[in-house]
């Protein structure tokens, strides 16, 4: 099919002279505000995350909040997909469709005016970052804003062609705070969680925890995060979708695509390794000998899956780099109803609900790293901790001990990582206690895992 033939059916704002309801729900992502915000800088905007995060809804929502509140014109809008095999056909896409639109569409001059371009899955067309720093540097009067699945390909792409010209905004499943504000559920204050301290505690101390928190907090353990949950709405079929819509296209589709990959039976077998064994702790050896790969191909897998957006890797922390490198691994799972679609688990005893709390934090925590630039580890041995967070020589510590009583012993490994690399504070992600423990000038913070979620 012809560009000028097939570009309208995917613009229909063109002939409607606005974006369809069903394109642009009214449930809003807190990112779309965060985006509204820098639309005025000329830089290329990337929205990166997972498949089935919200990235193309999200550029749906810019398209129609241009419309309807900006008042741009419709045809000054064009949107394409990577993903979409009846564009993914014509070589050099981009050049073409940004041809095709301004001879056939917009009738302008491309210096003047402004033209709000939107690239769906940008990573899948070939030399993708090569022709948008031709027009960037061109100086087309165009923002262009693109969104893609793959990090290295995208990272790749800015490094290589992009430096200085695109900025980076990673869209992961919604946090337990978001979770709640799709639900009606006013979360607790929003903060870094560099900004718990006792002040917090004894402001939230005097807070009722709200009606439907439970069983909402319970539902967010099993579902996860990803938005079209509220579509589906019935735990089992929704694990099924995850899989099917989600997994299985990234490890037999995506990966398989970009990478060449042939074995991916042994792909899909490390990631529910991973999944079914949280607490676990591997080398690229160890993790290979259990599947029968060698050390190199388990390496690449994990950095396939990595990259992809299914997994982050924990490293051991350590004041000393080598330290670190020499360590094994841990690894946590994008999304925590991900993990449990992988494992088939539909119900929580004790020791999985401890289990899934554990996940969702490290989940909370890396999701605020990627978008701060702050970096997550574990520590493992002397002062073993879950999650080391580090921010521009901040350091802080965090534990989870899900239960109703946590006693002094449990907050031995903490405090001696406290001690050990002198952390002024540290939290401990708790069922229910809401407390402060002093340790000479350093302060301990035991938070519930509901109020330290909704927090973030």
């Amino acid at each position: 099919m012809e560009l000028v033939e097939a570009l309208p059916k995917v613009n229909e704002w063109w002939s409607l002279g606005g974006v369809p309801a069903e394109l642009a729900p009214p449930r809003r992502r807190r990112l779309l505000a965060e985006l509204l915000g820098v639309l005025d800088d000329r830089r290329i905007i990337c929205i990166n995350g997972p498949r089935r995060s919200g990235k193309t809804t999200l550029m749906y929502q810019l398209i129609d909040m241009l419309i309807r509140e900006r008042g741009v014109a419709p045809r000054d809008i064009l949107f394409f997909s990577g993903d979409d095999a009846g564009l993914r056909s014509h070589d050099d896409l981009i050049e073409k469709a940004v041809t095709a639109y301004f001879e056939e569409v917009a009738h302008g001059d491309h210096r003047e005016g402004r033209r709000w371009i939107f690239i769906d899955e940008v990573h899948k067309i070939k030399g993708w970052q090569l022709w948008l720093k031709k027009f960037y540097d061109l100086k087309y009067a165009v923002k262009f804003i693109i969104s893609g699945s793959s990090a290295s390909k995208l990272r790749s792409g800015q490094r290589e062609s992009l430096a200085g010209r695109m900025i980076e905004y990673p869209l992961f499943p919604m946090s337990f705070s978001e979770f709640l504000d799709f639900n009606g559920v006013r979360p607790a204050e929003r903060s870094s969680v560099f900004d718990i301290d006792s002040a917090y505690v004894a402001r939230h101390r005097t807070r009722k925890r709200p009606v439907a928190m439970t069983r909402l907090f319970a539902e967010y353990l099993l579902a996860g995060g990803f938005p079209e949950w509220f579509e589906t709405g019935k735990l089992r079929l929704w694990h099924r979708k995850l899989l099917e819509d989600t997994v299985k296209r990234v490890l037999y589709d995506d990966i398989a695509e970009a990478y060449g990959v042939k074995n991916r039976s042994k792909l899909e077998a490390m990631l529910l390794k991973l999944a079914g064994e949280p607490e676990r702790v591997y080398s690229y050896n160890s993790l290979g000998n259990s599947l029968g790969l060698d050390n190199e191909t388990a390496e690449r897998f994990v950095r396939y899956l990595r990259e992809s957006f299914l997994l982050f890797e924990m490293r051991n922390y350590a004041t000393s780099v080598d330290k670190q490198l020499r360590k094994n691994y841990k690894y946590v799972l994008v999304d925590i109803g991900m993990k449990h679609a992988l494992t088939r688990t539909s119900a929580l005893g004790p020791q999985e609900a401890g289990q899934a709390v554990e996940s969702a934090v490290l989940q909370h925590l890396h999701w605020a790293a990627e978008a701060a630039g702050d970096t997550v580890s574990y520590r493992s041995g002397d002062g073993s901790v879950d999650a080391v967070v580090r921010s521009a020589g901040s350091l802080l510590p965090v534990e989870v001990k899900y239960r109703s009583d946590v006693r002094k012993e449990d907050l031995a490994g903490i405090l001696d990582f406290m001690e050990r690399f002198k952390a002024a504070r540290g939290i401990v992600v708790t069922k229910g206690e809401l407390r402060v423990v002093r340790n000479g000038k350093a302060e301990l913070l035991l938070v519930p895992a509901w109020l330290f979620l909704s927090s973030l």
